[in-house]
């Protein structure tokens, strides 16, 4: 064997360990604190190579060993010990900004979070919602200890596309006071780290495909049902954003060509009849008065017929457009979330009945249609998780 074949050799074997070491990185900075057996599991390497590659990692204080997870203890046999990225390595910040609440977390490397706070929100005024999210986040960091220099990243959610070229809202008419305003540079001055911005429903399905009713599939789609109607798409475990980032926008499918004027311009989108307030608005006067969605859906609950329909109406015709989402897409799962999700098998009845009616009959029999489990919180948790997943803190160097 000459001095080159030797050399090649090393070289295919530092890659190899390269490769390997990339590949638990990764199964942690998704997983959180996981045994050494569940990231064999997820990588595909065997025991003995993950438990190298820990040891080494551990050596290097990249990730650290700590007790048995909770409940552990009451299973047969050795309760496993989770492994993590080291919690001192730095500190993720999250920022979530609603119609009605904005919210801000810190969470470590490991998926733990430090602190968490939420706030009335009015965000009419880009200029003032910025202000305000500061604030709150510079309290939720000092909560968590965190100084500056310990945020590896952070991101912020807001109910609007981003246009990915120029940093603005991608559709104006949703958030008037912020048409032209470039968010995360705003964000970034004025927390004094770079901010990425990204669309409430895309980080949901981030949220709740880690954490929550999507864990385990890696085609599936979250839709937003509120005060719009938006969706995330997770296409073969990556996000999918379209050519500018307004992909999802199923709000804006059109129902009826011949409905109602939508904000968008367009007549008879799918928001014209299924939001939230569309949903108030199908009821007659006498019940509307100060009526709000969560009164529509006790309402129904009780037995009264006027809410039964409006809501099943409303489930029928987004029913059509998750059809179509599965014709096109073929999710594995679409998750509901949002205020009008809250209503359960009141609206996901009629919306699984419309997929079965008009969905391609292998793409319906493919889809599960489940109810979110992160709630208010999917979209700060999917801040996080958008930052703790693209975070290359121990990225190899080179």
């Amino acid at each position: 064997m000459d001095r080159t074949d030797t050399g090649e050799r090393r070289g295919d074997q530092g890659s190899l360990r390269a490769s390997n070491r990339d590949r638990v990185l990764v199964a942690l900075r998704e997983n959180g604190a996981i045994s050494r057996a569940e990231i064999a599991r997820r990588t595909g390497l065997s025991r003995s190579t993950v438990s190298s590659v820990v040891r080494d990692l551990t050596a290097a204080g990249m990730v650290s060993e700590g007790l048995a997870a909770a409940g552990a203890g009451e299973k047969r046999g050795r309760p496993a010990v989770p492994v993590t990225l080291d919690p001192v390595a730095g500190v993720a910040l999250g920022i979530d900004v609603g119609h009605h609440v904005r919210r801000v977390a810190v969470c470590d490397l490991g998926h733990r979070i430090l602190a968490e706070r939420e706030a009335a929100a009015d965000v009419a005024s880009a200029e003032a919602t910025l202000d305000a999210v500061a604030e709150l986040s510079a309290g939720v960091l000092a909560e968590a200890g965190a100084e500056a220099d310990r945020i590896v990243g952070a991101a912020m959610s807001l109910p609007a596309p981003i246009d990915t070229a120029t940093g603005m809202i991608g559709a104006p008419y949703l958030l008037p006071g912020w048409a032209g305003v470039r968010i995360g540079d705003e964000i970034s001055r004025r927390l004094g780290v770079h901010v990425r911005v990204e669309n409430d429903a895309n980080v949901s399905v981030l949220a709740e495909s880690l954490w929550g009713a999507g864990k385990g599939s890696s085609d599936a789609v979250y839709l937003k049902w509120g005060a719009g109607i938006g969706c995330g798409l997770l296409i073969d475990g990556k996000l999918y954003r379209g050519a500018r980032g307004t992909a999802g926008e199923v709000g804006h499918v059109t129902h009826d060509e011949h409905g109602k004027l939508c904000v968008c311009g367009n007549r008879g989108c799918i928001e014209t009849v299924a939001t939230a307030q569309a949903i108030i608005g199908l009821l007659p006067e006498s019940q509307t008065g100060r009526c709000s969605i969560a009164e529509v859906i006790r309402k129904a609950r009780d037995g009264d017929r006027t809410c039964l329909r409006a809501l099943a109406d409303a489930g029928t015709a987004v029913g059509i457009a998750v059809a179509n989402l599965c014709n096109v897409f073929n999710p594995s799962r679409v998750i509901v979330g949002g205020e009008v999700a809250q209503a359960g098998e009141l609206v996901l009845g009629p919306v699984r009945r419309s997929v079965e009616r008009c969905a391609v009959r292998s793409a319906a029999d493919a889809v599960e249609i489940v109810p979110g489990v992160l709630g208010g919180r999917a979209e700060v948790l999917g801040t996080l998780a958008m930052v703790i997943s693209e975070s290359n803190i121990f990225a190899a160097p080179g």
